[in-house]
């Protein structure tokens, strides 16, 4: 979907790594399936670090083996060979148990994100490194549009995320916020890091599934040619995407002003709920509500970031009805019915609750319990 055809300069591999990760590489894993883009990651980070003075033997290659197709054991271990000619340690991390009979991408996403969060976990490292593309993210943007996403799906993926993945109960747990995710190949188009393989004289595995049609992404790929000539090439679709990353990062710094603690808007006080100014939170332009009740509900839930989005624009409708003296209790999960129940189990749960009742905090303020010992 993109048409940039050129090798990468060694002069260019400091703006690619070090302008993410800083020019030290600590704690970093790389995500390497052996296709052209994670080959290209993997090589072009050992010349950054050869470059820098820094030793290969400190930085892991990570290759998760889906088993899904007969020869994905061979595939991973090639790409053992390939980074220990490079100085990198490596690990194969299995797939294990049933497959899925349908959505095999999205439970294989999940499953890969999974082992290399508990590997991290477990063996200290703080940054991991992914191939992800221009090109990729041109489909990524495509495909949150057909979906109807807002403004933070359509942003797509931006260059450092913190990682957020489907844990198994035990030991080794990261804890949330504590991996984070790098793109330092996102500028740059799948046809400039084939050139500066080829320019290197370095191979790649096909996986001949990336074009089977039967996969969303794989559709969107094939129209690629068609999109081009309507003119909306990756190009275009890459600068739609980094113009939308500003906008959210415009709504998210207007978020943190809203709930900084010095401005009283935004509160855990000591009874264990999280209070909202009610009249300050009503002024608010809808996505700005949207997104103070979505850091509630996610604190107070200790969920993950996407399902409290998702259950804050219900909340919004519910807390735009003050009930009594001005008041909204909500519970956890952003439902006004539940914020009672939700009160007993608190004043259960602490003893510094005893004695309250829903709506004793002052009026005007919306509040719900946190619970299970989130943080806000």
């Amino acid at each position: 979907m993109t048409s940039v055809d050129r090798s990468i300069r060694r002069a260019e591999l400091d703006g690619l790594f070090a302008s993410l990760i800083g020019t030290r590489a600590a704690g970093v894993a790389l995500a390497v399936s052996g296709g052209s883009d994670s080959t290209a990651l993997m090589v072009l980070f050992a010349e950054w670090l050869a470059q820098s003075g820094q030793s290969p033997a400190d930085t892991f290659v990570l290759t998760v083996d889906h088993g899904l197709r007969q020869q994905s054991r061979a595939e991973a271990e090639w790409v053992a060979q390939m980074a220990a000619g490079l100085g990198f340690r490596h690990a194969i991390l299995p797939w294990a148990g049933a497959k899925p009979k349908t959505g095999v991408q999205a439970a294989a996403r999940a499953a890969r994100y999974r082992l290399l969060a508990e590997f991290m976990g477990g063996t200290g490292l703080s940054v991991l490194m992914t191939a992800h593309t221009a090109d990729d993210q041109a489909e990524t943007l495509l495909m949150r549009l057909a979906r109807g996403s807002g403004l933070d799906g359509l942003a797509a993926m931006a260059p450092l995320a913190p990682l957020e993945a489907p844990m198994l109960s035990g030991p080794p747990r990261p804890r949330k916020g504590e991996i984070v995710l790098a793109r330092p190949l996102l500028g740059l188009a799948k046809t400039c890091l084939r050139a500066a393989l080829e320019a290197r004289g370095v191979t790649w595995l096909e996986d001949a599934s990336n074009a089977a049609l039967i996969f969303e992404r794989s559709r969107w790929r094939a129209a690629g040619a068609t999109l081009t000539q309507l003119g909306l090439t990756g190009g275009s679709l890459a600068l739609s995407a980094r113009r939308l990353q500003r906008a959210r990062a415009a709504l998210e710094w207007a978020l943190a002003q809203f709930c900084a603690a010095d401005a009283g808007r935004y509160r855990v006080d000591p009874c264990g709920f999280i209070s909202i100014d009610a009249p300050a939170w009503r002024a608010l332009p809808c996505d700005l509500q949207v997104r103070v009740l979505g850091k509630g509900i996610g604190a107070a839930g200790g969920g993950r970031r996407s399902r409290a989005a998702g259950q804050a624009g219900g909340a919004r409708r519910n807390a735009r009805q003050p009930r009594g003296r001005g008041t909204v209790d909500l519970g956890a999960d952003g439902d006004p019915r539940r914020a009672g129940r939700d009160c007993a189990r608190a004043r259960a749960w602490s003893p510094a609750l005893a004695g309250t009742r829903p709506g004793a905090r002052r009026a005007g303020a919306l509040g719900w319990p946190l619970l299970g010992g989130g943080r806000a």
